[in-house]
């Protein structure tokens, strides 16, 4: 049985909710920290999530993948205002094969998507989900062309009922090796696979997508030239065209992983690259202001192992935008949760717990101008199990 082409890694995606101007310094006052809110664990073997948003503070989504030993299977939770409970979600593969959720995005009560893969039991494609208000169903996800095989899809972003993204990257051919970026766009009534760029390249793919309104929206990933370098491609309401975005000097590896698009004039994309003296991964931001994307200093606390990384990003307000990520710590030899906050001058490491004994990673992160949520998964003993942080003001946590 032929695996997904790229490996059964966590990936990112993002939906930026809202874009409130100058209510960004509720959130980082000092009465408001960041503390575990325990998700549900379905499987025996392995949970993760991997997508997450918040319409309310007492409705938020979770999705990501359990094992039950035979398989991965979609999950999906909700946030109920006190806890997190197991919603069901079609999970086309079945008893076998590996099926994952790997972003969500939610428009109101009555309209999310869900995006990720399943497997045929051959080859993996794209999976779609949609609630209604009342339950998760599977929505038709249209083929890219009539002779490929894998296809997947990494990020959605939600504008309204009759207006989403879907982005992820699919292979044309069965050697599985050079993946080609695909977007698809939600009408109200059918999902299309719409053109989009690029560049010459071995390797071209996409990782996380956010839109503004109906005429600008970013597609963020990586395509490899030669060495791995950050791809950013534009919606301006008639077509996606690559912009060209910067890779830290010295760096052979660079990749953005998530994107927040506040206005046509300010966007947020976060990422990793090896430009540094030992070669590990470090945090990449970039910021456009309008016309053009520029490198922002960011802190990168792992310095060695595995290094940092930041696999998403949303932003509240001019003044306050949130990273989700992961940084090595040396001194336990593990991996630890990494969230950075943007107060309007400059990026800076906000405490996070990292439950369990082993690894901790957060994948995603969503705010609003009193709410955050961070979620991934964490290790302790033999698998791993589900991991939701939650950041709220004092006058807003239950």
């Amino acid at each position: 049985m032929h695996g997904c082409w790229f490996a059964r890694r966590v990936v990112t995606a993002l939906l930026v909710l809202a874009v409130v101007i100058g209510q960004g310094t509720a959130m980082a006052s000092a009465g408001s920290h960041w503390t575990a809110k325990e998700p549900r664990n379905p499987g025996s073997a392995s949970n993760a999530l991997n997508g997450v948003a918040m319409v309310s503070s007492d409705l938020a989504w979770a999705v990501g993948s359990y094992s039950d030993g035979t398989g991965d299977h979609t999950l999906i939770e909700r946030w109920n205002g006190t806890g997190w409970r197991v919603v069901p979600s079609p999970d086309p593969g079945g008893s076998g094969n590996d099926d994952q959720l790997a972003a969500v995005a939610a428009d109101s009560g009555t309209d999310a998507w869900a995006v990720g893969d399943w497997n045929n039991g051959v080859y993996s494609r794209a999976l779609i989900e949609h609630w209604d208000g009342s339950s998760w169903k599977r929505v038709p996800s249209p083929r890219p062309s009539a002779g490929f095989f894998d296809d997947s899809l990494t990020g959605v972003a939600v504008i309204s009922a009759t207006d989403a993204w879907a982005v992820g990257s699919y292979l044309s051919d069965s050697t599985f090796d050079d993946p080609v970026t695909l977007i698809e766009h939600w009408d109200g009534a059918n999902w299309t696979v719409v053109p989009s760029a690029n560049p010459p390249a071995t390797e071209r793919l996409l990782e996380g997508v956010a839109a503004d309104s109906a005429t600008d929206a970013w597609a963020v990933g990586r395509y490899d030239p030669g060495d791995w370098q950050t791809l950013t491609e534009h919606w301006d309401g008639t077509s996606w065209e690559a912009v060209p975005s910067p890779n830290p000097p010295d760096a052979s590896y660079s990749e953005l992983k998530g994107v927040a698009a506040a206005s046509p004039t300010s966007a947020w994309a976060v990422g990793t690259d090896n430009g540094n003296s030992n070669g590990t991964l470090q945090t990449l931001i970039e910021y456009w202001n309008g016309t053009s994307w520029t490198v922002v200093p960011s802190p990168s606390p792992g310095t060695t192992g595995d290094g940092a990384q930041l696999n998403a990003v949303t932003a509240v307000s001019a003044d306050s935008a949130w990273a989700a990520g992961y940084a090595y710590n040396s001194t336990l030899g593990l991996d630890q949760t990494l969230i950075e906050h943007w107060d309007g001058t400059s990026w800076t490491v906000v405490p996070s717990p990292s439950p369990g004994t082993g690894d901790a990673q957060l994948n995603t992160v969503t705010a609003s101008s009193t709410s955050a949520w961070a979620a991934g998964y964490y290790t302790s003993g033999t698998g791993s199990k589900t991991l939701a942080l939650r950041r709220c003001s004092s006058s807003s946590c239950p």
